[in-house]
């Protein structure tokens, strides 16, 4: 099965530059030997990743907070070192709603 983690890093966030997130997520599950590890910057975040309840009382808390994740194979050569999906592929901020095209109706 494997070690899982689940860590908190308060000092990035989903903002911080994308690759330090990951170069800092992977050197912490290598060095914990993890096989599957979720990053999260705030403290609402790490708790609705572990708890369906508290998502649902914080819908945004993982949004807002869940740096990303790896995912790796203590079997499998090729993915040991694991895979990374952001916070952004995995809990993307919803997109502004978009104005209708095409020209305005006319009251007369």
């Amino acid at each position: 099965m494997g070690r899982r983690g689940d860590i908190l890093i308060p000092s990035l966030s989903r903002q911080s530059d994308p690759a330090a997130v990951e170069a800092i997520s992977r050197a912490i599950f290598n060095k914990e030997g993890y096989n599957f590890a979720s990053f999260c910057s705030t403290e609402e975040a790490y708790k609705a990743n572990g708890s369906a309840s508290y998502l649902k009382a914080h819908p945004t808390a993982l949004i807002k907070g869940f740096l990303g994740g790896i995912s790796g194979s203590l079997t499998d050569p090729n993915i040991k070192e694991g895979i990374w999906h952001s916070g952004e592929e995995t809990f993307p901020e919803p997109k502004p709603a978009s104005k209708p095209k095409g020209k305005p109706s006319r009251k007369r």
